[in-house]
């Protein structure tokens, strides 16, 4: 939802749990409509908002959300751009209109992009639009447990430096290297917080939880 002030409003299906998805996906959101991130705000996933939603795990969760909020993001771009076009453009094409740095620049000339979506509600034009994103090449047989369930896999690795005491088995972590596979990441400030608590979780369910397993599972 675009505001008449240039605030926007986004709400999408993923769950933020603390690693920031909500983050991704309004900087997804201020990219494509060239605004500074302090425009956009999410609101909590919720499915009277947004229904059947898929389940926030596996590293999809910025993916999936991120380029649904990007496709609903661009019609409204779209049909700004429509509207500046026919208002600014002095003959250009919609094509040529270009939204960047809090502003719209369309006809030689570079306008606030509040003072673009004011005149566009007042020229009534539709200011929301939703967006869906389906991940391409997915197959799964759950009969022969064949298939491509995921569109990319993660990879990681880290190596520790300990010392043990071995009569009481006290240790003390020295050092870890953590390599992780982030692809092109988003926001590598968020990226590096989620690999470093995930070794902190990962050395605490291995070093201090004791597990119990069922004998027929």
């Amino acid at each position: 939802h675009v505001y008449t002030d240039g605030s926007v409003l986004v709400n999408h299906g993923g769950t933020e749990m603390g690693q920031g998805v909500n983050t991704k996906v309004c900087q997804v959101v201020a990219h494509e409509l060239g605004i500074d991130l302090v425009r956009v705000r999410a609101t909590a996933t919720d499915t009277s908002k947004v229904a059947n939603t898929s389940a926030t795990a596996a590293s999809t969760g910025a993916d999936l959300n991120g380029q649904a909020a990007a496709a609903a993001a661009r019609r409204d771009r779209q049909r700004l751009a429509a509207f500046a076009a026919r208002t600014w453009g002095d003959g250009a094409a919609a094509a040529e209109v270009r939204f960047a740095d809090d502003q719209v620049h369309v006809g030689g000339r570079a306008i606030g992009f509040a003072a673009v979506v004011g005149q566009a509600y007042l020229a009534r034009v539709q200011l929301w639009s939703e967006g869906f994103y389906a991940t391409p090449g997915l197959s799964w047989g759950k009969d022969k447990m064949q298939g491509r369930p995921f569109y990319y896999f993660a990879y990681g690795a880290a190596v520790s430096e300990v010392v043990i005491d071995t009569l009481t088995g006290e240790w003390k972590l020295l050092r870890a290297d953590v390599l992780h596979d982030a692809g092109r990441s988003l926001n590598p400030a968020v990226d590096i917080g989620q690999v470093e608590g995930a070794f902190i979780q990962g050395m605490g369910w291995i070093t201090t939880e004791e597990l119990v397993w069922h004998p027929k599972t």
